[in-house]
């Protein structure tokens, strides 16, 4: 609740227009990337506490491995669901993003896709890491640059072709195509005005949400015309991952 008041109120005056998509563009990707850091930054220091009790009990063999990771799936699921909420419901609305009812939602899913994906980075690096020190590290790493090779800044065509692999791993980069693509395909941005030089300027007028996703150089790749399909299709991605 904390992070979306305060996170809703720095993006609370935006404008449907260009300079503002930008900026709401902005939020889009910083809400993904506290999402995914507060999922693994809540994972570690838990699994890291409950991994001797594990030991003890698969050595007495109580229960799988894959039990034991199926249960910690179910205990973390209700908090993940909530969190997720918690952060949409409290700044999607109060942002003035796409008041659609399926827009919300998508939103949403995504949001919960992005939340497990973060869970699941966590207990990775808890499992190959002797200690929290090290899996912390590792994991704010790895977070990181998952988060740079998004597509937002740089975007994707800017990246290096020898990093763009990376971008095709990273729950960030389908979350914000996903979510870029939901909130802008059907939208007008108004209120433009561009400079032509010699003190004089041309109001351009309204223009279409899929000019401002092309200026985002989204989707990455664009193998089908239907931009809803693809933003099906990277949230699919997302639980995949």
């Amino acid at each position: 609740v904390f992070f979306g008041i305060v996170v809703g109120s720095l993006f609370s005056v935006l404008k449907q227009d260009i300079p503002s998509s930008l900026a709401r563009t902005a939020f889009l990707f910083q809400n993904l990337f506290l999402v995914l850091l507060l999922s693994t930054g809540v994972t570690v220091p838990q699994n890291i506490r409950e991994r001797i009790t594990y030991f003890k009990h698969r050595s007495a063999e109580f229960y799988s491995s894959r039990v034991n990771y199926i249960c910690q799936i179910l205990y973390d699921l209700p908090l993940s669901i909530l969190e997720a909420i918690l952060i949409a419901v409290v700044s999607y609305f109060w942002v003035d993003l796409n008041p659609k009812p399926e827009r919300f939602f998508f939103y949403l899913a995504v949001l919960i896709a992005v939340e497990f994906c973060g869970l699941a980075l966590g207990r990775l690096f808890c499992a190959v890491s002797r200690t929290q020190v090290v899996a912390k590290s590792v994991v704010s790493v790895i977070t990181l640059l998952m988060s740079t090779v998004s597509g937002f800044m740089p975007k994707y065509q800017q990246v290096p072709a020898i990093f763009r692999w990376a971008s095709w791993i990273s729950p960030t980069a389908y979350g914000f195509e996903a979510l870029a693509i939901n909130e802008y395909v059907g939208r007008e941005l108004a209120g433009i005005t561009l400079s032509t030089g010699d003190n004089l300027s041309t109001d351009v007028g309204t223009v279409p949400g899929e000019s401002w996703l092309v200026t985002l150089q989204l989707p990455r790749a664009p193998w089908s015309d239907d931009l809803q399909t693809i933003k099906i299709v990277n949230l699919f991605m997302l639980f995949v991952l």
